[in-house]
């Protein structure tokens, strides 16, 4: 399998499978997609961020902190992140982990608090992701399938966003 050297890669696991993002550059976002499996399917998952992590050999991979108070991650969710954490050291990649508070303070800078607000503002920022703009939520309804994604990508911008905001 042919490999592409990557600056980082962003990895938001959620109980439905995973969204991802590829950054070849800090601020050049190549590829985002989502992988949706059934819970049942744990192996299956596992597999698919394998090869996603050997395909891209990121400099860097980001993720979301299983360990943040503001943040309700389940065993399985925090075994799936465990796991991830574990394929990058193997690999010799260098871990970053963001929390949901991380995110907001970043994004807050722009005058936006909900995720649906951060979705759009990411597809002014990339419009060639346009056609992936979830649908705002209605009561009742379920997640729009690729909100995943676009949490994968603000994990990234967060990521290197961040240090320079930090004291």
């Amino acid at each position: 399998m042919p490999t592409h050297r990557t600056e980082s890669l962003a990895i938001f696991p959620n109980s439905t499978g995973f969204g991802y993002a590829v950054f070849k550059t800090e601020v050049d976002l190549t590829d985002c997609g989502s992988v949706r499996v059934r819970s049942a399917k744990q192996k299956m998952m596992r597999t698919h961020l394998k090869q996603l992590i050997a395909f891209h050999v990121p400099k860097r991979l980001i993720l979301r902190d299983p360990d943040d108070p503001h943040t309700r991650a389940s065993k399985q969710l925090r075994s799936l992140i465990g796991y991830i954490e574990r394929l990058a050291n193997k690999a010799g990649v260098e871990v970053t982990y963001i929390t949901r508070r991380d995110i907001r303070q970043i994004f807050s800078i722009f005058g936006i608090h909900k995720r649906y607000d951060i979705a759009r503002k990411i597809v002014d920022w990339f419009p060639e992701y346009g056609y992936k703009k979830p649908k705002p939520r209605r009561y009742g309804y379920s997640e729009d399938c690729h909100m995943v994604e676009f949490d994968a990508i603000s994990l990234g911008i967060t990521a290197h966003i961040l240090p320079c905001h930090r004291p």
